[in-house]
Parts: C-alpha cells; structure tokens; sequence
C-alpha cells in the first residue's frame, strides 16, 4: 500500500518534480524496522554503490527535526568479513519523497522515502552483501509505524 501511495503521487505531480520521483532507483533489499531494533539486508553488488534509502513514517515533535529523527548502526558483510561500518541519520539527508506529511504547532508526521548522506564501502561487483542494521531514536518521536532501510540501485 505504501509504495502504490508513492506511485500516486509521483504520478500526479507536475513534469519538473516527475523527474524527483524517477530517481529513486530499483529496490534491490530491504532491512524491516517497525520500531527500533535490528534487522538485516541481503543483496548482490553491483559496480556501481547503491544508495541508501530509509522509509519513515511517524509522528514525530520539536521544531529542529524536519524529518522523522533515527539514527542508524550499519555492519558491513561479504565473504565472512566486515570491510566497514558506517552510522547515518535522517537528519542530514537532504532528498525525499513523500507520499504525506503535516505539521500542527511542533508535531510532524509524515510518510516518506528519505536517501541517506552516507555511502557504503567499496565492494566487488557480484558480492553477496549482508547490512546488519540497527536502528535507534535520534530525537523525541511519538510514534513509529516504519522505519526500514532501503538499498536501491543508483540510477
């Protein structure tokens, strides 16, 4: 359901933004989170990094956090080893797309797919690469109902 909403509105925004929509690339694995926790994601590199993306949606407050607030512990996997660990935040991606957001006085909530700033290592093409994802509050939130990360193919 959620994906059909992004669809709609990418869908029925004007030509100039219809080419925002466009640039998220195919989902190549996703680590579920309903809440804060631990999951994974599996999936084949490729030469070019994928990106990382984050589905939020929540009801979140404060003035200083413009997207829901998580913080995210990503473990790097391929062949037994770990060639990296990296930390992202929502709060400083700057590209989303959202199906629905509001504010009312400092309470947000929204539904949206948000990339994130940080980058996986370099990793061979055609390497079998498991995330372990951990992910964490960053601020003050009143409800989550999703908060997965998302692995998409640059485009």
């Amino acid at each position: 359901m959620r994906n059909a909403r992004f669809r709609l509105v990418c869908t029925a925004i004007a030509s100039a933004s219809l080419a925002a929509c466009a640039s998220r690339g195919p989902l190549l694995a996703r680590a579920e989170l309903r809440g804060p926790g631990t999951a994974e994601a599996r999936f084949l590199s490729t030469a070019t990094p994928p990106e990382l993306w984050v589905s939020l949606d929540g009801m979140w407050s404060g003035g200083r956090y413009s997207k829901l607030p998580i913080h995210f512990e990503i473990d790097v996997m391929h062949a037994g080893q770990s060639p990296g660990h990296i930390a992202c935040d929502t709060g400083t991606a700057s590209y989303s797309v959202c199906g629905a957001s509001r504010t009312v006085g400092s309470t947000h909530s929204g539904d949206c797919e948000v990339r994130l700033e940080c980058q996986l290592p370099a990793l061979p093409p055609d390497a079998d690469v498991t995330l372990r994802v951990t992910g964490s509050r960053a601020g003050p939130i009143e409800t989550i109902v999703d908060m997965s990360l998302l692995v998409r193919s640059k485009i």
